[in-house]
């Protein structure tokens, strides 16, 4: 059922109208799955860049005008920073606080602009 819930088109469109907003996103999943959703939105939306880091890949936070981050809650949650952005989605729920905690401390920083 989890599954079927965050496979609903209405994320995407939640996220699309976010990105209207805050031209950089960190968004954090949980599942392979929603990882294939989330990477399709570099056909919707023209000219953003598209990173991740989980336990395929552990790209560097993109440098250009706009992009999304797609961050694994597993590999991503502890131990780095990001200034360039004061916008995190979380595509899908973290059913442990300190996970959760850690995630939005990501941009939670003294010398985030």
């Amino acid at each position: 059922m989890r599954r079927v819930t965050n496979s609903d088109e209405s994320r995407l469109e939640a996220i699309i109208n976010i990105f209207s907003k805050h031209k950089r996103l960190i968004i954090f999943y949980s599942f392979d799955y929603e990882l294939e959703i989330l990477k399709s939105l570099d056909q919707v939306l023209s000219g953003v860049t598209i990173a991740e880091w989980n336990g395929h890949k552990h790209e560097q936070v993109p440098e250009t005008e706009s992009w999304i981050y797609l961050v694994n809650y597993m590999s991503g949650a502890e131990g780095w920073e990001c200034i360039k952005t004061n916008t995190i989605v979380f595509y899908s729920q973290q059913y442990s606080y300190r996970i959760a905690e850690q995630s939005m401390g990501r941009i939670d920083r003294l010398n985030t602009p």
